[in-house]
């Protein structure tokens, strides 16, 4: 009741909300502009997901009528650069990024705050601004949980290397960065690898900047943001040909073959930090008569980890963002990753999957012994005959 009395108010002084800090803004997806400021480069024109079905991985494909642009040149606007892969207000517009979901954005979820969003009703967002800073030009990416390892190198990094097809005459605008842990290296590493000499302007995640200048550069990825309809089949899209150039960069940057060799480490990821526990020791015990090493892949650096991937013959472990390397796989790879059945159109690993020369298998957890609300939060149990029976069939095949 409250959000719909601020509402309501909201509408009785709207003729001063340009010198207030709350606002009603309508929500628009990047889609819905005109085509003015556009640039574009190979990439934008054709998008797939795959999802897990009863039959295994299933991709599909959609051609797009109008090319997704590599950015858009924006004057005079306000830029949120918040963990959700940030938005832009513009007159009385809130600007979300490109989406092939024509469904209205959702920004607002209960029980949390994030670019001082407070609530939403269909197309209308409330959002408390803070204090303006201003930056004369920059480049802005923008990304979901940029403190997550696969947004930050599959979604991000992916992004900042588009950066590279933009005209010249924005050569000198830096890279808007929202702030995140400084120390961790792997992440500042894998950034600069992709980044090259453009500096960096570092910029608190709940703040709004008015910037003069920006240039807001387009994903090969669709993570963000949701849509307030719920989603039919995966909801996230890659640029195939756009990531798998993106992945042939990557392996050239950090000196890693991605010519064939032969691959023999038989490896089992752990997670750290007690997050989303799992009968491991049970598991454990199995994986290692097939003779596998247990690994964690926690503050290895991007170049490492690509090659751990590419010299393992077989890889298993729970869901996890370190999964995201299994882009940089070799075709001899077979690999089963421990998850639930996902109800969000979260198909993160699926797409994976489809990008990698390598073998993505799932082996579902038992739903019916889950300790908790969220599977992303809650306790897990996966049945040790069920794994066994995985490992003895992808330890067999060729």
């Amino acid at each position: 009741m409250r959000i719909i009395f601020v509402f309501y108010e909201l509408k009785l002084w709207s003729g001063v909300r340009g010198v207030a800090r709350l606002g009603l803004f309508r929500a628009i997806r990047e889609n819905d502009l005109t085509n003015e400021g556009e640039f574009f480069d190979e990439f934008g024109l054709r998008f797939s997901r795959a999802a897990l079905t009863k039959s295994g991985l299933e991709g599909e494909t959609r051609p797009l009528s109008q090319r997704i642009p590599l950015a858009r040149h924006f004057s005079d606007v306000v830029l949120s650069p918040n963990r959700r892969g940030g938005y832009l207000i513009k007159g009385d517009s809130i600007v979300v990024p490109q989406s092939l979901d024509p469904a209205v954005p959702r920004l607002f979820f209960p029980g949390t705050r994030v670019g001082g969003v407070l609530g939403q009703k269909a197309e209308k967002v409330l959002v408390k601004k803070t204090d303006l800073l201003a930056i004369k030009y920059g480049v802005f990416c923008g990304s979901l949980a940029p403190y997550n390892w696969y947004h930050w190198t599959i979604d991000y990094l992916a992004a900042v290397w588009r950066i590279r097809n933009l005209p010249r005459e924005f050569d000198n605008f830096p890279l808007i960065v929202p702030e995140f842990d400084l120390g961790r290296s792997s992440f500042l590493e894998a950034l600069e690898k992709v980044l090259g000499p453009r500096k960096i302007e570092w910029v608190n995640p709940e703040g709004h900047y008015r910037v003069s200048s920006l240039v807001r550069v387009s994903g090969l990825t669709t993570p963000a943001p949701r849509s307030l309809q719920e989603p039919t089949g995966g909801r996230v899209w890659f640029d195939c040909d756009g990531i798998r150039e993106f992945r042939k960069h990557q392996l050239e940057s950090f000196g890693v073959d991605d010519g064939e060799i032969i691959a023999t480490r038989r490896l089992f990821l752990v997670r750290e930090g007690g997050s989303r526990d799992y009968n491991e020791h049970e598991i454990w015990a199995i994986a290692k008569r097939f003779g596998f090493v247990r690994v964690s892949l926690e503050g290895l650096t991007l170049g490492t980890s690509m090659q751990l991937f590419r010299s393992a013959e077989l890889v298993v472990g729970p869901h996890g963002a370190g999964w995201a390397d299994f882009i940089y796989c070799s075709r001899a790879t077979r690999a089963l990753i421990f998850s639930w059945k996902d109800q969000r159109g979260d198909n993160w690993y699926e797409n994976v999957a489809m990008i990698s020369d390598g073998s993505l298998n799932f082996l579902l957890y038992d739903e019916s012994r889950m300790v908790g609300k969220d599977p992303r939060n809650s306790q897990h149990y996966l049945s040790p005959k069920k794994f066994e029976r995985e490992l003895e069939r992808l330890a067999g095949a060729k």
